[in-house]
């Protein structure tokens, strides 16, 4: 029994130096490998390298890396990490099945800076394919706490900052075929958690989200807004050509069976449902400052026209809210108009389906200026390149009256009487289009204004002279009807060109005969 206990504590003894100069072997593979074999345009700082061999395992403390272009010393990322930890290393299988098996990567309490250097350097040469001599398997790889701020050169203000962020990723492979890929990896399941997040989209605009969750197919976000960064007076004094003041709020978004990938080099993205709850648009453009004569694309030619394949299967919208002012006048407050519990659904929003095999088709039901009860149908077909559109519509009783906010601040006139209804057909393409249109109304005339916003009565009375009072007679169901052509203005949205196709329809329909 001495005997044996004696082997037993040689044994124990040899076992634990044994273990002890594995550890210190390891440690200085790994501290050689750090301080040595990193690429020269990576600088790695490091606090402490712990490696536990019985465990399989490796800890980095207080680990500070920075990463410079290419053939420059421009730094343009640096990591800040406070633990990364690899447990689980099965010796078993790198040494038999040639495979490198990690249970678990963690990596806690991180900062990263990035700049978003765009200019051109000197191309490397191109690479052969990588010859990956093991397979890789990780069951899990944990990014806690971290905050990301993107910079672009010269501005001192992040393009991009995430406060707080964590990311998983579970059952990852990577091996020589997959490390061929675009995507070099294979993964089962990914959660992303983010709050606070900033965004500046552009040099007016900025985006915000309370908070993100991207979990495996699906994405949600809280509290979404896209604002103009400037007050409505301070960006009309910033720009030399028209643009949009906005406001849009959403405060649930939520994109469902998202799927992305590479077929061959090209990329895509596909969405099963897309569903925004309660969004809020507010709209303000200022006339007076000079129009802008770029050539605007129909949404066909934008979705056409997109680098990638995309496609969205469903789109629904609930009880949204939109409100549009205009000024036109110095002297006078913007005219407004709006739409209120808007609901909208739409199909096969994308550029992946074959020209006539399929069309992009929206529903919409809602309220326009808060009374009149209104419904349109739109189609069309993105791989058309005459971007054909069909826009079908009902609007519902309305005092003439409601409209006045718009008409009286941009028209100088006045609307008295009752729209009973209205149905109109749009057929239309990129450069011109017909409307047909239909209209019962009661006891409808114009009031037109003078500079004081007082009733100019002698243009008053001459154009109540041309416009018919009411519908009545010119069929059995009391409709005065008419038709009407556009030509488009390309340097004017699409909202423009609905907008031109109602206001020729309608002076058709109360200057022409009625019967059309």
């Amino acid at each position: 029994m001495k005997k044996f206990l004696i082997a037993l504590v040689v044994l124990g003894v040899a076992i634990a130096i044994i273990v002890i100069g594995l550890n210190q072997f390891f440690k200085n593979k790994i501290v050689y490998f750090l301080d040595n074999a990193l690429a020269n345009n990576i600088t790695l700082h490091y606090d402490k390298v712990s490696v536990d061999t019985w465990g399989g395992g490796v800890t980095l403390k207080d680990a500070y890396l920075k990463i410079a272009k290419r053939g420059d010393t421009l730094v343009n990322t640096k990591i800040k990490t406070e633990i990364i930890s690899i447990s689980g290393v099965s010796y078993w299988e790198y040494f038999i099945e040639n495979t490198v098996h990690i249970e678990e990567i963690k990596v806690d309490n991180n900062a990263i800076w990035f700049l978003n250097d765009r200019s051109v350097s000197k191309p490397e040469e191109v690479s052969g394919p990588i010859n990956l001599g093991k397979k890789i398997k990780i069951d899990r790889i944990d990014i806690g706490d971290t905050s990301l701020k993107i910079l672009k050169p010269g501005e001192a203000l992040p393009f991009l900052k995430v406060p707080r962020a964590s990311f998983s990723i579970e059952d990852i492979t990577i091996d020589r075929d997959l490390v061929k890929r675009k995507i070099p990896l294979s993964y089962s399941g990914m959660l992303l958690e983010a709050d606070s997040i900033f965004l500046n989209v552009s040099k007016y605009d900025n985006l915000t989200i309370g908070s993100m969750k991207l979990q495996k197919e699906d994405i949600v976000l809280q509290n979404t807004q896209i604002k103009t960064a400037y007050s409505k007076t301070e960006l009309s004094r910033k720009i030399k050509i028209e643009r949009d003041h906005i406001d849009l709020q959403i405060p649930e978004f939520r994109i469902g069976k998202i799927v992305w990938g590479f077929a061959q080099d090209t990329l895509f993205t596909k969405a099963g449902t897309m569903h925004l709850n309660k969004p809020t648009l507010e709209i303000y453009r200022d006339k007076l400052v000079a129009d802008d004569k770029t050539t605007k694309p129909l949404y066909s030619k934008l979705l056409r026209s997109i680098p990638f394949d995309i496609m969205l299967d469903s789109l629904t919208i609930e009880d949204a809210t939109i409100v549009y002012r205009e000024k036109v006048k110095e002297d006078r407050p913007a005219g407004e108009i709006n739409f209120s519990k808007l609901d909208v659904k739409a199909s096969d929003l994308g550029n992946t389906y074959k020209r006539g095999s399929d069309t992009t088709k929206l529903a919409i039901n809602g309220f326009f200026l808060d009374t009149a009860p209104l419904s349109i149908d739109w189609s069309f077909d993105v791989q058309d390149p005459n971007d054909t559109f069909n826009i079908k519509g009902f609007m519902g009783q309305m005092p003439a009256a409601s409209i006045n906010s718009f008409t009286e601040s941009n028209l100088r006139a006045k609307m008295v009487g009752q729209v009973e209804r209205v149905y109109f057909n749009i057929n239309g393409n990129d450069d011109q289009s017909t409307i047909d249109i239909r209209m019962k109304y009661d006891d409808f005339k114009i009031e037109i204004l003078n500079k004081e916003s007082k009733k100019n009565k002698f243009f008053s009375a001459i154009a109540n002279l041309f416009v018919p009072k009411d519908s009545k007679g010119k069929n059995e169901e009391g409709y005065r009807a008419g038709r009407g052509n556009t030509e488009r203005d390309k340097t004017k949205s699409f909202f423009n060109y609905l907008w031109l196709n109602l206001k020729d329809g309608l002076v058709e329909v109360l200057l022409g005969d009625g019967r059309k």
